[in-house]
């Protein structure tokens, strides 16, 4: 499946200097510095599937990225949701959709919007979230200073499960999120926690069941994302589970080292 590419995309691209052509196809590209990490990478916001599937033009890629990002480790590009790279490559975040499966209805789960005196617990479980999807040790004021930059955001949105009265999880959205490839707006659901002992997929559900209901308010689709830390496994099994449960593929983002960019793959 190819990425649908908004009509302005690739002109608003160039017009900041992030096109180039490679072998004839576009690929927009920038570094970037992850604000958790602080690791400076590549990321391929948009490249064609070609470049991709076909390992020569896989590798001159891979070349070219090595040469115009010396500084950058590795490279993450985005892929269509049915593109599968061989090793080294590896998953690195997966974007799921929503289907509009709901939740149980004979479950009692308490759910409700948060309030500002939930703001902390929110920060705190966010800050919690971005420590365990980092893969390695991080400063730990860095998630505490993305967690309130995300509390703070205009269209964020989260709501707290209850038990005894008082709220023990969330789920987070911002709800003007826009996929600038597609030219796609979306909801995006940012993060979903729930403290170990009131955690069940009872209460995941009802969560995401005032999620999608505050989506299709907006007419929107409901998007969320795995991180693939080094367990790979543990990331597709968390995929094979949310799509268990109704949710389907949209599109992933891949990874490789820019230093193996010569092994031929």
């Amino acid at each position: 499946m190819t990425i649908e590419v908004d009509a302005g995309y690739l002109s608003r691209m160039a017009e900041v200097g992030a096109l180039r052509m490679l072998d004839g196809s576009p690929v927009v590209a920038g570094a970037v510095v992850e604000p958790v990490t602080g690791e400076s990478y590549c990321l391929v916001e948009y490249c064609d599937d070609r470049l991709l599937v076909e390992p020569r033009r896989r590798q001159e890629l891979l070349r070219h990225l090595a040469v115009e990002f010396p500084d950058a480790a590795r490279a993450v590009v985005r892929a269509s949701a049915g593109t599968d790279l061989p090793p080294p490559w590896a998953p690195h975040l997966t974007y799921v959709r929503h289907r509009g499966v709901g939740a149980d209805e004979g479950a009692t789960v308490e759910v409700r919007a948060a309030e500002p005196a939930d703001d902390h617990l929110i920060e705190d479980w966010l800050a919690r979230a971005l420590i365990a999807a980092a893969p390695r040790s991080v400063d730990p004021a860095r998630p505490v200073e993305v967690a309130a930059g995300i509390l703070a955001a205009p269209d964020r949105r989260s709501y707290v499960t209850l038990a005894d009265d008082r709220p023990v999880g969330h789920v987070t959205l911002l709800l003007d999120a826009l996929d600038d490839v597609t030219g796609r707006p979306f909801v995006e659901l940012l993060d979903i926690l729930v403290e170990p002992r009131f955690a069940g997929r009872a209460v995941t559900d009802a969560l995401v069941a005032a999620s999608a209901t505050e989506a299709a308010a907006l007419g929107r689709p409901l998007l969320g994302h795995v991180v693939h830390g080094p367990d790979q496994a543990h990331g597709d099994r968390v995929v094979c589970s949310l799509i268990g449960k109704g949710w389907v593929t949209d599109h992933r983002f891949h990874t490789v080292a820019l230093e193996r960019a010569t092994d031929g793959r």
